[in-house]
């Protein structure tokens, strides 16, 4: 009798720890003790009667085990069993970007199939209100989160841009970083102190130099219909040649893409104004395209080398630096060096230029005589003689 007794003692205390395990994977109460024992070695936590599932073993602080109830729902729990995250979550997990960094939240996925982040204290950072799971940007220091065709940044602790923009790029050199984004067909910069400049157009591409500035190109927000945003860029068509460059947006309307530099502080060093910008003779050099004028820009000193005024500006190239100007169709041409000093009047006539491999030079005529003129690499000079007429 002694010995049915303690069975049924024995009995009644399993069901009501079952009954215990079943209300706390269906209400989740935080601060609970999960039955079982963790195995140091495998680094797993054994869940007593094998009701929950393994899943993850992270490395951030004791928060290291995750797994399932019986009701499908996830939580987290330290190596005693103590329940950190309740079992609220149809997924639950705890991860690094791929730089390392280790996020201060956690990604979880509500019952209404949500995306979010919490808190080891089950507290809501980022609201359960994205469809996809993030993924990580720029190297990894950086989770972009998309919803209703939207994106938005976070970083390890909080969501740094609201998923309100069509696309986030980021520039600047870590750990200092700024953002370009698009919204209701204007250009942002964002920077960390939430500070935002707003641009009236929108990126249609741009890249950040070495020298760190930003080239934009980007399409004027006063040619796109505002009632719209842009949702297409017809990469398929892209006309780059004749000057300006048109694209099609939203699969139907032609529009001009203009060009422009900026600085990283968002100031506009050329306006996104111009029909092309494109390196001349070296980085800090920029050829410049407007209404069928084209002049050059010096953007190490902020200044125009030649005015946007001409109708010719062609550099030959590093081995054979000479460039050739044409200010009008009607007058001749002429030729400068690097420095701008004229090497060849409108008076002569540059009858041939040969370049090919290590062999450059040039053929021209003055008073009825020939000359052949080649570039000394080591003087950098010019020096030409005499030739027979070809």
């Amino acid at each position: 009798m002694k010995k049915g007794s303690t069975y049924k003692k024995w009995i009644i205390a399993l069901a009501i720890s079952i009954l215990i395990y079943f209300v706390w994977g269906y209400f989740g109460f935080a601060g609970a003790w999960v039955p079982g024992k963790y195995d140091e070695k495998s680094k797993t936590y054994h869940v007593l009667w094998g009701l929950g599932q393994t899943l993850v073993y992270t490395e951030k602080e004791t928060f290291r085990i995750e797994f399932f109830t019986p009701f499908k729902r996830q939580g987290l729990i330290d190596t005693n069993g103590k329940l950190i995250i309740p079992f609220l979550y149809k997924h639950v997990h705890y991860s690094t970007y791929n730089s390392g960094t280790y996020l201060n939240y956690f990604l979880a996925q509500n019952t209404k199939d949500k995306i979010g982040a919490i808190d080891k204290e089950n507290n809501i950072i980022i609201p359960f209100e994205y469809d996809k799971w993030p993924y990580t940007f720029s190297g990894g220091r950086y989770l972009k989160w998309e919803k209703d065709n939207k994106v938005g940044l976070s970083d390890p602790d909080k969501m740094i841009i609201p998923a309100e923009y069509s696309f986030v790029s980021m520039a600047g050199e870590f750990p200092h970083p700024f953002f370009i984004a698009a919204k209701n067909n204007y250009c942002y910069f964002i920077f960390p102190n939430g500070q935002k400049l707003k641009k009236n157009f929108y990126p249609y591409s741009l890249s950040i130099n070495e020298d760190q500035y930003v080239m934009m190109k980007a399409i004027k927000s006063a040619a796109i219909n505002q009632n719209t945003w842009v949702t297409d860029i017809d990469l398929h068509y892209i006309r780059e040649a004749p000057i300006p460059i048109k694209v099609i947006i939203n699969k139907k309307k032609l529009v001009n893409v203009s060009c422009g530099i900026l600085d990283l502080k968002g100031n506009e060093i050329l306006p996104v104004d111009y029909d092309n910008i494109e390196y001349f003779q070296k980085t800090q050099m920029y050829l410049v395209r407007k209404n069928d004028k084209v002049g050059v820009f010096d953007f190490e000193n902020r200044s125009w080398k030649f005015p946007l005024e001409y109708n010719e500006i062609e550099y030959l190239g590093p081995d054979f630096p000479l460039t050739r100007i044409r200010k009008n169709k009607y007058e001749n041409e002429y030729w400068v060096d690097n420095n701008g000093t004229q090497i060849l009047s409108s008076k002569t006539k540059v009858i041939k230029v040969f370049s090919e491999w290590m062999n450059h030079y040039l053929i021209f005529s003055k008073n009825n005589k020939s000359y052949k003129m080649e570039y000394d690499r080591d003087t950098e000079n010019f020096k030409w003689h005499q030739i027979e007429k070809e």
